[in-house]
């Protein structure tokens, strides 16, 4: 049985985090309900949630494993604008973004995108829509 709702659906999460987003689409082919989920919520400081990122890796992945170079596991795209931090985290399966104060996370879930390729797509999504108060205008296609 395939489920019946597979347009794009989209919802404030603002009792758990400030200024959030949630998205997810599906693939009306396959039925699968979240091909894609994004994520968007404002962080009181970013780069003290990029060092929590980072505590996280280190504790999470194997010993020994360097985290600042592109491996399958996880590890950290350096040489972005000042305030900003992306994590690869192929074990979780998802990126996350920090753009200043604005937390930003893609997880394409069944799509074999590859993790590395949504980096740009997160830091462009903290960039142009940032963390602000939402408003759901989304309207169904005719």
């Amino acid at each position: 049985m395939l489920p019946k709702n597979t347009r794009p659906t989209s919802e404030t999460a603002e009792e758990f985090w400030d200024n959030s987003l949630w998205c997810s689409w599906g693939d009306r082919e396959t039925g699968y309900t979240r091909t894609v989920t994004v994520s968007i919520c404002q962080v009181a400081d970013g780069e003290r949630e990029a060092e929590g990122v980072r505590d996280m890796m280190r504790l999470e992945c194997p010993a020994g494993l360097d985290l600042r170079t592109p491996n399958p596991e996880a590890y950290e795209i350096t040489g972005q604008r000042p305030g900003e931090f992306v994590f690869v985290l192929g074990y979780l399966g998802h990126v996350r973004a920090i753009v200043g104060n604005c937390y930003i996370e893609i997880m394409p879930m069944g799509t074999r995108v590859e993790l590395s390729k949504l980096a740009d797509v997160a830091l462009d999504i903290g960039r142009s829509v940032g963390c602000s108060a939402y408003e759901n205008d989304f309207t169904l296609p005719d």
